[in-house]
């Protein structure tokens, strides 16, 4: 009798927590809650940015870096070119109706590619001109170039590349006693 008892009472207790476990469920069921309509506003960045004429050269000097370390892979040459301003491209030199690591090289006025890196940082900018300085690292020392950019409809190119000449400002009072 006791065992019974303790049956009935175990088939009890499981049927209680069966049935309550899912009443439990039904009442978690999702709801759907509408949110109010909002008005996405996208910002679109200006066009004319310094920060993109920064970005212009450090991709072009990527693509340069890219294409000589890959034995001269004209898929990336032809990206670093793509950087390039309509002046620049007439001052370079074609071989074979291709251009080559030689060619940016020398446009840019530098001996090899760089061996330990390189960094950008920009020296002025306005809405249609920007200078950006690279610093190419190598063994041998830090070789800074001064690339000179245009804004052609809305996209920063390179027109050219020259030595870097910090601009040393001299005080009124120091031109005076100069003068004087």
């Amino acid at each position: 009798m006791q065992k019974t008892n303790n049956i009935v009472l175990f088939l009890v207790i499981a049927v209680l927590v069966v049935t309550s476990f899912i009443f439990l469920r039904k009442d978690q069921t999702p709801q759907i809650i509408e949110m109010p309509e909002q008005e996405i506003v996208q910002e679109i960045p200006p066009m004319i940015d310094e920060n993109t004429a920064v970005e212009t050269v450090t991709l072009f000097v990527q693509k340069f870096v890219e294409s000589a370390q890959l034995e001269g892979s004209q898929e990336a040459m032809e990206d670093a070119i793509s950087y390039l301003s309509e002046e620049a491209l007439a001052s370079l030199t074609k071989t074979e109706d291709l251009y080559t690591t030689e060619d940016l090289i020398q446009f840019m006025g530098v001996q090899e590619i760089p061996t330990m890196g390189y960094s950008t940082s920009l020296v002025s900018s306005t809405e249609d001109i920007a200078e950006i300085k690279v610093t190419f690292e190598h063994l041998e020392g830090p070789v800074e170039r001064l690339f000179k950019l245009s804004n052609v409809d809305g996209v920063w190119k390179i027109d050219s590349v020259e030595d870097f000449v910090a601009i040393e400002i001299i005080e009124p009072e120091a031109v005076e006693e100069i003068e004087e």
